[in-house]
């Protein structure tokens, strides 16, 4: 292997293991806030492929619409296991730790609730799920809300909300 190929492959490690390698005087927020967009980032990019209803709804069969959903909350639950061993700054903890909590809550809630109306074939009920979700789940999208807002306040960028989380 060549010196340029370990050298990349160390730097990798540092990024996506979040050691630390590298961090050049980073301080704990500035690295925190880079993990944490990271873990947004990679999880997105899968999210935008298996959250896409059009594609669900014409894959049509119930099986195919259960297995997506499988995916989905096996790929956002790794996101939350992920987001769960970073170490936020301790001004930060609070919402770091409902915001993570929130996120499989969501999964297995509203989202879970769309992916079975999608398998009987109710599109129109799916999307409405999701656009306009029960009581219970509304205020725990306002608490993972308030949890950024909580960041933002704070002076932290954790990167834009996307996927099917605030």
């Amino acid at each position: 292997m060549s010196k340029v190929a370990v050298i990349g492959l160390v730097a990798s490690l540092g990024v996506v293991g979040g050691t630390g390698c590298g961090d050049g005087g980073e301080s704990a927020k500035q690295r925190y806030e880079r993990q944490f967009r990271a873990v947004l980032v990679r999880t997105q990019a899968q999210w935008r492929y298996l959250s896409n209803f059009k594609s669900l709804t014409n894959a049509g069969t119930a099986r195919g619409v259960g297995s997506a959903f499988e995916r989905l909350r096996t790929l956002t639950f790794r996101m939350a296991d992920q987001l769960s061993r970073l170490k936020p700054p301790t001004e930060v903890r609070e919402a770091h730790a409902a915001y993570v909590a929130g996120i499989r809550a969501f999964v297995d809630g509203p989202i879970r609730a769309a992916f079975r109306l999608l398998a009987e074939g109710r599109k129109n009920d799916a999307t409405a799920a999701l656009e306009h979700p029960s009581r219970r789940y509304l205020n725990l999208l306002l608490r993972m809300k308030a949890a950024r807002d909580e960041f933002r306040a704070k002076g932290y960028d954790l990167g834009p909300a996307g996927g099917p989380l605030p």
